[in-house]
C-alpha cells in the first residue's frame, strides 16, 4: 500500500545527503509529493532521487518537503507600498 516516486538525476555533483540537494530539486520533489498525495489519498507516499553518476538512491524526508512547499507558497507583502 505504498507509492514510491523516483526521480532520476544526472547532476555532475552528487550530494552526500538531503541537506546538500539544490533547493530547486527539493521544491520539485515537494510538488510530486503533494500531487501523489492527492491522487493516492489512502497510500503511503515515498519520494526519492536516484543519482545516476553513482547509482545512489536517496529517500527524502516528507516533513522537510512539505515545509519547503509551504514556505514556497507563502507570499510576503510586508515590503510592498500601498
Amino acid at each position: 500500500n505504498k507509492v514510491t516516486a523516483i526521480d532520476f538525476r544526472s547532476n555532475f555533483f552528487v550530494p552526500d545527503n538531503e541537506n546538500e540537494v539544490p533547493t530547486g530539486i527539493l521544491k520539485q520533489m515537494a510538488i510530486y509529493l503533494e500531487a501523489l498525495t492527492i491522487v493516492y489519498p489512502n497510500k503511503e507516499i515515498e519520494i526519492a532521487i536516484l543519482w545516476i553518476k553513482n547509482l545512489k538512491l536517496m529517500y527524502l524526508n516528507k516533513l522537510n518537503l512539505r515545509t519547503l512547499l509551504d514556505q514556497s507558497l507563502t507570499l510576503d507583502l510586508s515590503n510592498i507600498d500601498s
